[in-house]
């Protein structure tokens, strides 16, 4: 049986921050799993309003280890310039891929943002027009 009386309030105190610690680093990490669906959008987004360009990546989660990527462009006052949509699999910590005729798509995450990119640079500009490309750093809303 444990004797109580011999525990210091030093020791229970320390006990009781490791546990409360390891909780909330436990929980940090679940939630940065989930903060990757969203809306992340190219720097002509902000300048919208003066008729800029702009992409927008909207990202929604299917499971744990897929994501259902869209990328559109403006569509408002001008013909699109960017169109893509695909399932992206899981194959590192933030980082999906998107298999596409023949070429992998990379989608790196971070805490604010998505980096579009891969090793046939082709193959983004495939799904854009007039010269555009997917590659780019888009920044969450």
């Amino acid at each position: 049986m444990l004797n109580l009386s011999k525990i210091s309030v030093p020791v229970l105190l320390l006990s009781a921050t490791v546990a409360l610690t390891a909780c909330q680093q436990h929980e940090t990490q679940s939630s940065a799993n989930r903060t990757l669906s969203g809306q992340y959008v190219s720097e002509g987004y902000a300048q919208r309003a003066k008729g800029n360009d702009w992409v927008m990546v909207t990202v929604a989660e299917d499971s744990a280890n897929s994501l259902s990527v869209k990328v559109t462009s403006r569509e408002d006052i001008k013909k699109p310039t960017c169109s893509f949509s695909g399932e992206a699999v899981k194959t590192a910590e933030n980082r999906y891929e998107v298999k596409d005729d023949g070429s992998v798509l990379v989608f790196s995450f971070t805490p604010d943002s998505v980096s579009i990119s891969s090793t046939d640079p082709v193959a983004l500009h495939y799904h854009c027009s007039g010269g555009a490309s997917l590659a780019d750093t888009y920044k969450k809303l």
